[in-house]
């Protein structure tokens, strides 16, 4: 089976690229030895001249990547091409590892085009891959594009390129390694169009650490048949930068089920700022409140929210934000050095239902806690009342929540003294039993890992909420206490030396 890479284009090149038509007439030889690698393909120019260079000698290098044999006009849809980037052995020039444009199965001026063409990178190596302009995997609701990245470090963001997922099934997928991405569309071109109407178009994190970095307007712009999907690995919005990740849905009103849609089933996503339309599903793994990005001179919270919103692009009532935690995914709230969390805002007729899952806070920059602390994780100034519960919060260790004011508009959570009538529970979970005994291991009970709390632990050990109104209290098991007693020495032992 013939397989295609049409690649570097000079700058004399450039306005060949550009046009369509000059494109569509030139004739490109097929290079018969796919899958690959990125420095053994036949290199050709707009003309079929061949380059010895690989690109990434220079910057200003143009890359396309072609699938199908190509003659005239006359395109074999049974031709498929992949081409693999080895990382440092890929390249092998050091700092020099970079071009400034990519183009995955793009055929301009050709109205047909089902091939599929990849494009990985193994990343054995330690050199870093740059683009300094665009990349695109896949244009105008054409073929099928794929790019995978399985490790080594990749940077789309270098130049302020913009990234575009546009074929009529696309794939960007990050399952290894690390990437930067600057503003991206899916399923969009770069007029901010929606051209895949049947087509489905995809950002994927499966593994490794993707971040997205800010773009000139909007960070990321997602039109029908688009989708974000986070099954491992780390989503990061932004990172240092000092603004928001935001998120729109450019869907028309009417698409159904091709709207938009972030799905979180594993690993993690944060740093987003605003959704403005799309539909989130978290069923698995961690979807991370804010940006983590405080007001400088400590003046409250911020930039650390995620705003629900309405998308901007259509006629009200529009798309609205729809975010669902259900199954085994969580929802967590970071509380911050100045003893603030962040929190979602609620606008318009937004739609937040923390009902499923679990939600959580993150006291890891906190300071110390204590009674009368209040956490308000919900602003709500929209249309729709947010849905949510009392049953899946876990109290902070050694405390417990006072649900009274977690109600409309600000959901707020006050900390209250452990639950009175269970000494020795020191989770809060209504019991008294081994989980307790490690909370006071790691100093995290009420008192800390002091002998008094150790006391109520061993006076308690078995204790339930349905038991704690009993005259008689179960003695712990010799056993049990033969283990605490080793473990507390231990404890003693190990401060001393």
């Amino acid at each position: 089976m013939k397989k295609t890479v049409l690649g570097l284009l000079s700058i004399a090149c450039l306005a060949v690229l550009c046009s369509s038509q000059a494109l569509g007439q030139n004739k490109y030889i097929p290079n018969n030895d796919s899958p690959v690698d990125w420095n053994s393909a036949e290199w050709r120019g707009a003309s079929g001249e061949f380059y010895f260079n690989p690109p990434g000698t220079s910057s200003s290098d143009h890359a396309v990547i072609l699938g199908g044999s190509f003659s005239g006009s006359v395109i074999d849809p049974s031709d498929d091409v992949v081409i693999n980037l080895d990382g440092e052995a890929g390249l092998g020039l050091g700092t020099k590892n970079q071009i400034n444009y990519l183009q995955i199965a793009r055929y301009a001026g050709i109205a047909v085009q089902t091939n599929s063409t990849t494009f990985n990178v193994l990343g054995t190596g330690s050199s870093t891959f740059q683009v300094h302009g665009n990349l695109e995997v896949g244009r105008d609701n054409f073929g099928v594009a794929t790019y995978n990245q399985t490790g080594g470090d990749t940077d789309f963001a270098a130049g302020g390129g913009l990234t575009q997922i546009n074929a009529d099934n696309g794939l960007f997928e990050i399952s290894g390694g690390t990437s930067r991405i600057n503003r991206t569309k899916i399923s969009g071109n770069i007029s901010n169009v929606g051209t895949s109407a049947t087509g489905l178009n995809k950002l994927k994190v499966s593994g490794g650490e993707l971040t997205v970095g800010k773009g000139a307007f909007v960070d990321i712009a997602m039109f029908e048949g688009s989708t974000i999907d986070v099954t491992g690995g780390k989503f990061i919005g932004n990172g240092s930068v000092s603004d928001g990740l935001r998120i729109d849905d450019r869907s028309y009103v009417g698409a159904g089920d091709r709207r938009a849609t972030i799905n979180v089933s594993g690993g993690s996503m944060t740093g987003i700022d605003d959704l403005r339309g799309p539909i989130v599903n978290v069923t698995g793994g961690s979807f991370i409140v804010g940006d983590g990005l405080q007001t400088p001179g400590g003046g409250g919270p911020d930039f650390d929210r995620t705003i629900l919103n309405v998308s901007p692009w259509v006629a009200p009532p529009g798309l609205h934000t729809e975010f669902t935690l259900s199954d085994s995914g969580k929802v967590v709230f970071p509380v911050f050095p100045n003893g603030e969390a962040a929190y979602f805002d609620v606008k318009n007729n937004a739609d937040l239902d923390l009902s499923g899952g679990t939600v959580e806070l993150d006291f890891t920059n906190a300071p110390p806690l204590a009674i009368g602390q209040k956490f308000t994780l919900i602003r709500a100034s929209g249309l729709i009342e947010p849905t949510v519960s009392t049953d899946n919060i876990a109290p902070p260790p050694g405390f417990a929540w006072d649900f009274t004011n977690f109600v409309a508009p600000d959901y707020r959570l006050d900390v209250i003294a452990a639950t009175a009538g269970i000494p020795g529970d020191f989770t809060g979970e209504g019991d008294v039993d081994g989980a307790d005994f490690l909370t006071w291991q790691r100093g995290e009970s009420t008192n800390g890992a002091t002998p008094g709390d150790l006391q109520l632990f061993q006076d308690n050990y078995g204790t339930t909420a349905s038991t704690a109104v009993a005259t008689s209290v179960p003695e712990p098991t010799s056993a049990l206490l033969l283990v605490i007693g080793m473990m507390f020495v231990g404890n003693r032992s190990s401060k001393k030396s």
